[in-house]
């Protein structure tokens, strides 16, 4: 049994699919499987996941259905004990199931892990997500304050994020029934009554310069 299954849910990412997959498939820490769930895919997203030849590799089809929806899906399909998440639009860097399983290691009783992450805001420009957070922390360290944390970018990035399986279960998974801020409104509920892990090393890079990304859109 693997102790990570990344769950990657796929639609129409043929440009982006290969880097993130790399990304991926580049991890120091190797006790992981990749669980992709195609949501209908209607581009060439399919024949280029099928070009790699990783054994750690699991892919699977669903119709259209959403983002939530694969992720609860790929859920069902997975086998390691901790969920990562990552879109097929973004891209870990090779430290990054490493210090996840950091935190895990120092904290196993927390309802959350997540790590510090960067933002492409164009081709030219990348900079460190704005937390509200103490920059002088150099190891994993539990947030009190998941609100305060957040009040410029969210402390909890959804590709930057691991959670128990038997957590993620527990707490209904993602709901579909919202359009966008799916990822934001588990977190919130997991943040009220759980601890929250928070690894200050930038280990990914979420792509906000993608045109038609759902993380551009803002639910307050």
């Amino acid at each position: 049994m693997p102790f990570f299954s990344v769950i990657i849910p796929l639609y129409n990412k043929a440009e982006y699919i290969s880097v993130c997959l790399e990304s991926a498939l580049n991890q120091t820490f190797e006790d992981y499987e990749i669980v992709i769930v195609n949501d209908g895919s209607t581009d060439a997203s399919v024949l280029i996941v099928e070009t790699f030849t990783s054994d750690k590799i699991k892919l699977f089809h669903q119709d259209n259905q959403g983002a939530s929806k694969a992720r609860n899906n790929g859920a069902s399909f997975a086998k390691g004990e901790y969920i990562a998440f990552l879109d097929a639009d973004d891209i870990w860097k090779p430290n990054h199931l490493k210090c996840l399983k950091e935190s895990i290691n120092l904290y196993p009783n927390a309802g959350l892990y997540a790590t510090n992450y960067a933002i492409k805001h164009s081709k030219t420009h990348t900079a460190p997500a704005k937390l509200d957070i103490d920059s002088s922390e150099s190891q994993p360290t539990i947030i009190h304050d998941f609100f305060k944390a957040s009040l410029k970018d969210t402390l909890v990035w959804t590709s930057a994020t691991s959670i128990k399986k038997e957590t993620f279960l527990s707490y209904g998974m993602f709901n579909p029934i919202y359009l966008s801020s799916q990822d934001l409104d588990l977190w919130i509920r997991i943040a009220l009554k759980e601890d929250i892990v928070f690894h200050p090393k930038i280990t990914m890079i979420y792509d906000k310069s993608i045109e038609g990304s759902l993380g551009k859109f803002e639910d307050n």
